[in-house]
């Protein structure tokens, strides 16, 4: 079993690379993502899709997705990602509860999302991660998959 960071998705989904097409089409039935995963993934691509439509910066775009028929208009772009996700069977699991992460940040200089991520790993005993972050890289217990 593997899990598939947010990093992936997003090369993916907002720059076509190749590495991550074909890590995704390879990955049927063997990786899991988590909550958090799916958080980062839905908003980074509904943002995206209001500063690239609208010419907009960060936080502009984020204005304009609390008018609601701009938010709906990005929610089902980003819609694409929970068709991929069960394309390849892709299961999610949720997250661990927030102390776990908290001692993973204190233990391993990690972000929030991160350590949420390396505490689920933990929780569910999955050892590999695929991404193109570096971040979990010294992490004894984490075998990352760099793409």
């Amino acid at each position: 079993m593997i899990l598939i960071d947010s990093s992936v998705f997003l090369k993916h989904f907002l720059e076509g690379d190749a590495r991550a097409h074909a890590f995704l089409k390879n990955a049927k039935d063997k990786a899991v993502i988590c909550d958090i995963i799916v958080n980062e993934v839905i908003y980074i691509l509904m943002k995206q899709y209001i500063v690239n439509k609208y010419d907009l910066k960060h936080y502009d775009a984020i204005d304009h997705l609390k008018k609601p028929d701009i938010f709906q208009e990005a929610f089902e772009n980003a819609l694409i990602f929970t068709k991929l996700i069960k394309a390849i069977d892709c299961e999610v699991l949720p997250d661990v509860r927030y102390f776990e992460m908290m001692d993973i940040m204190g233990k391993y200089k990690l972000l929030p999302n991160d350590a949420l991520i390396v505490a689920t790993c933990r929780a569910y005993g999955i050892s590999r991660v695929a991404s193109f972050d570096s971040d979990l890289k010294n992490l004894d217990f984490i075998e990352l998959i760099e793409l």
